[in-house]
């Protein structure tokens, strides 16, 4: 719930769960536009409090999605919007990757320091 993906050229013959909602737009240039759209905190609120299940297993209906008023500004608008979110976007996934490479490195010279197959100079 509340999470959104886009599915690129990559992932195009994947198959996907059936517990997902695959949203195509008419306009491939709204695409990142919408995708920022449905990954905003109110987007995941609106369907949160739609949302039918357990707490484990919640879910919405294609009806429900259908339902959400989106805010579409003109298409060039759109455009900008999506291009500096997606850059954004892409800045968020450059710096987890340097996250999980720094940890990675941290528990490998861990390791090695303590167990004294590595020393540290002062």
């Amino acid at each position: 719930m509340g999470r959104a993906a886009l599915v690129t050229e990559h992932e195009h013959q994947w198959l996907y769960n059936s517990h997902l909602l695959r949203v195509r737009p008419h306009d491939l240039t709204q695409t990142p536009y919408l995708v920022a759209y449905l990954a905003r905190r109110a987007t995941a609120d609106w369907l949160e409090r739609r949302a039918v299940g357990t707490t484990g297993m919640r879910s919405i209906t294609v009806r429900t999605l259908s339902d959400l008023p989106v805010m579409l500004p003109p298409l060039d608008k759109q455009r900008e919007i999506g291009a500096a979110l997606a850059a954004v976007d892409e800045k968020i996934r450059a710096h987890e990757e340097i996250v999980r490479t720094t940890s990675a490195l941290r528990d490998t010279l861990s390791d090695l320091l303590m167990s004294g197959r590595l020393q540290a100079r002062p």
